[in-house]
């Protein structure tokens, strides 16, 4: 559990960085959905927002 909780933190800090190159007005998103701990919702803005690039 303590691997899947460190695991969603890194990911989530490389997505707030690449939303900062790319979407900055994104990134509010990012720590909404890891408030309410979405995993679901920081994948759907990852595809959403970082997919086309």
């Amino acid at each position: 559990m303590e691997e899947a909780v460190e695991a969603e933190g890194q990911s989530a800090v490389a997505l707030v960085v690449e939303l900062m190159d790319h979407a900055p007005e994104r990134v509010p998103d990012v720590f909404d959905a890891l408030r309410r701990r979405n995993a679901e919702e920081l994948r759907a803005l990852t595809v959403r927002h970082l997919a086309p690039l």
